[in-house]
């Protein structure tokens, strides 16, 4: 019995040793992503990306081959196997997409791999806007690019002279109430003037380049941020003083008069600066435009105006006054077809205002008169009804309608659409007439006959 103790220790020591002696089974070799290139990409662009693993084993055909995956914006539109180890994934970047940091996913059967923060988007361009960006302003603004290989179109038509330059292949879009007028395109920037309306909000800005078939969409990383302002309230007849702090700033003011109809006057001055006055409607809207220079003139029959006090040159650190002169006008009667010869001349007193009239046909005038002292001046304006009626003054007198009074035959400039004509002081008391008529230029169409006009004497 002993014995057979004795052998049986011996043969399981002798297992042991010969599970001793057994070879270890290799350890698998570890399945990584290592590489991305390029390593970023221009949002609004497609752009073809190259993965390589380690110790991957991707393919084609095995379970419908590997996928990619590169965050919310990116579309991968295909993927191209090169080896078990590299694959090309071909990918749109929205225009919209976040400009980040992206974690690049590899998924191939049971296996997902992922490169944390390897592939970055980013802005194809800057947006630069200069001075404070807030309701109710007027700023220039400069888009740099930044994608070599989409340069900006510079396509132009018009001399900057004669005609305007117009850059026909650029379209800069706002938000809503926001206006971005470009003044000037090259490859690299592009310049021009932006208008914000009394109630805009901030919101993303879109650049489109190139022609119809071809063009280039770019996102900056930043919507335009516009910030809200509440605007000064200006008494009428006042002047009120305000300051240019930073280059390129604007104030906001809101008019009201205390009677209508009324002939607002509106002009801002400052010592060594020249700053300006945009004057809009109630609407607050740049579409609605009245006028923008240093002094500015415009009949209200209703409601408020809006002034913003502006300067593009790049000056700042002054003060100004802005000042607001009120005139209460007494209307008058087009009286068609009555007035159409100086026999038939409108009485009127000053300040006049002429309502609702019109010059249906380039042969048609309408004829007003007016006593006027010795040492008084006659100033005739005419504004829109419609914006793009072509009027044109000629004065007359004293006490006749066939003498002309003043220099130029006594007539308006007719340089644009509406006229401003100040005659000389009288020398001789009487009846003056005050002839408006359409433009005989090329400009005057029939479709666009509406004006108003202000008889003041001064």
């Amino acid at each position: 019995m002993r014995k057979l103790h004795f052998l049986g220790l011996l043969i399981a020591l002798s297992s042991v040793v010969a599970c001793a002696k057994d070879p270890i089974p290799p350890i698998p070799p570890v399945e990584t992503a290592n590489g991305v290139f390029p390593s970023e990409g221009f949002t609004g662009r497609k752009l073809r990306v190259e993965v390589s693993g380690d110790n991957t084993n991707w393919s084609q055909n095995e379970g419908g081959g590997p996928t990619v995956a590169f965050g919310d914006g990116i579309t991968v539109d295909s993927v191209d196997v090169a080896s078990p180890t590299l694959l090309f994934a071909n990918i749109t970047i929205a225009g919209t997409a976040a400009v980040s940091a992206r974690d690049v996913t590899v998924t191939f059967g049971m296996s997902v791999l992922t490169l944390k923060a390897a592939f970055n988007t980013l802005s194809p361009v800057d947006f630069i806007a200069n001075g404070a960006l807030a309701q109710g302003a007027i700023t220039t603004f400069t888009i740099k690019n930044k994608d070599l290989e989409n340069l900006f179109d510079t396509t132009s038509t018009g001399d900057g002279f004669f005609t305007p330059l117009v850059f026909t292949n650029i379209a800069v879009t706002g938000p809503a109430g926001t206006y971005l007028l470009v003044s000037n395109v090259s490859p690299f920037q592009i310049d021009g003037t932006l208008y914000v309306d009394v109630d805009a909000q901030p919101g993303p800005i879109s650049i489109a380049s190139g022609p119809m078939a071809q063009t280039v969409t770019s996102v900056p990383a930043s919507p335009l941020a516009v910030a809200a302002r509440t605007a000064t309230a200006v008494t009428p007849g006042s002047t009120t003083t305000g300051q240019i702090t930073n280059p390129f700033d604007s104030n906001l003011y809101e008019l009201t008069a205390a009677s209508f109809p009324t002939l607002a006057s509106i002009s801002v001055t400052a010592v060594a600066s020249a700053p300006k006055v945009a004057i809009l409607p109630a609407s607050g809207h740049f579409a609605d435009l009245i006028s923008a220079r240093a002094t500015n003139r415009t009949v209200v029959k209703s409601g408020k105006l809006y002034a913003i006090v502006f300067d593009i040159s790049g000056d700042g650190g002054y003060m100004y006054s802005l000042k607001d002169v009120n005139t209460n006008l007494t209307a008058f009667a087009d009286t068609e077809p009555t007035n159409n010869t100086s026999a038939g001349a409108t009485a009127v007193t000053s300040p006049a205002l002429i309502d609702n009239a019109s010059i249906p046909a380039q042969t048609d005038q309408d004829w007003f008169k007016i006593t006027v002292p010795v040492g008084k001046k006659i100033h005739v304006t005419t504004f829109p009804g419609d914006p793009r009626t072509d009027t044109f003054v000629t004065l007359y007198g004293p006490n006749n309608a066939t003498t002309t009074f003043g220099p130029n035959g006594g007539s308006s400039s007719d340089a644009n659409y509406h006229e401003d004509l100040v005659s000389p002081a009288a020398t001789v008391a009487g009846t003056y007439y005050v002839e408006i008529s359409a433009s005989q230029d090329i400009y005057y169409d029939p479709a666009h006959n509406t004006y108003l006009a202000t008889i003041v004497l001064e």
